[in-house]
């Protein structure tokens, strides 16, 4: 397990992200900064400990990642639990 990551700077300027509500943003920032993260950017991925670790309830968390989901900035299998970040080198 890494000890910290890098976002870009330029996340603060992207339109999708500039989109999200203020608790879409920090779900954002979790999914590239998490302790579940890796280096590639598809990883193993459990909605209930990202609620957990950001103090929401399950359905807080899964209404914050939803559009996340829906602009394609990430893509998640409930089925196998994974989620991938197709620009992930973009952001690291």
């Amino acid at each position: 397990m890494y000890r910290y990551r890098r976002v870009a700077i330029k996340v603060w300027h992207d339109e999708k992200f500039l989109s999200l509500s203020l608790t879409e943003k920090m779900v954002w920032l979790y999914l590239l900064t998490g302790p579940q993260t890796n280096a590639v950017g598809l990883y193993r991925f459990a909605v209930q400990s990202m609620s957990s670790d950001l103090g929401l309830t399950l359905i807080q968390g899964q209404q914050a990642l939803n559009p996340i989901i829906e602009k394609t900035m990430a893509f998640y299998d409930e089925r196998t639990a994974l989620l991938w970040i197709p620009r992930w080198l973009d952001y690291n």
